[in-house]
């Protein structure tokens, strides 16, 4: 073949070089949008540990320290009465911490589920710029999915309990005869 003309080689090779320089663009939009939904969730969720271990309110950042020695002993195991309630300043703190900072997305659903084991916060974002230029290619990019986990952790209520289990159980009368027969059982005496 003898040489081609430039400008029919750049009429194929043009349309390529916009559509990778628009689809970097996009992409770098939706890494963006995706890594403020992240983090949004992330920093929430982390919050709402740290403050369902304590009597508080998460939205003002405030602990009621006074109301930590009004808790019974059992306090953990029959429930948390206070972590219910923290699913509504759960949804207004990740929507606070979102602050409109979405570009290409924009929150369509979100749930937030409490209970005395573990904190869960759902988020659903679908897009809402449609490019048409790109038609089917950014299709799997239409909708994110983002669930934030953590299971809840309280070692100080833990030390609390188990103190007074060992309290109870040394004032039990034959205890340390019985801690002596489990010794020479378990040694074989």
């Amino acid at each position: 073949m003898a040489g081609g003309s430039i400008t029919v080689e750049a009429a194929y090779v043009m349309p390529v070089v916009i559509f990778v320089v628009f689809a970097v663009i996009y992409l770098a939009f939706y890494l963006h949008d995706y890594c403020v939904l992240q983090g949004a969730v992330d920093r929430t969720v982390q919050r709402a540990d740290f403050y369902s271990n304590q009597v508080s309110d998460m939205e003002a950042g405030e602990i009621y320290y006074e109301a930590v020695n009004s808790r019974g002993v059992f306090y953990p195991i029959l429930g948390d009465a206070f972590a219910s309630d923290m699913e509504g300043p759960m949804l207004r703190v990740f929507e606070q911490g979102l602050g409109g900072r979405l570009f290409l997305y924009e929150v369509v659903s979100l749930q937030a589920e409490v209970d005395q084991y573990k904190i869960e916060l759902s988020v659903n974002a679908n897009r809402k710029i449609h490019l048409p230029i790109f038609g089917k290619a950014f299709y799997s990019f239409e909708d994110v999915s983002i669930t934030g986990r953590c299971s809840t952790h309280r070692p100080a209520e833990t030390v609390r309990f188990m103190e007074v289990v060992m309290d109870t159980a040394s004032e039990i009368k034959g205890v340390g005869e019985l801690k002596e027969k489990l010794e020479k059982f378990l040694k074989g005496d």
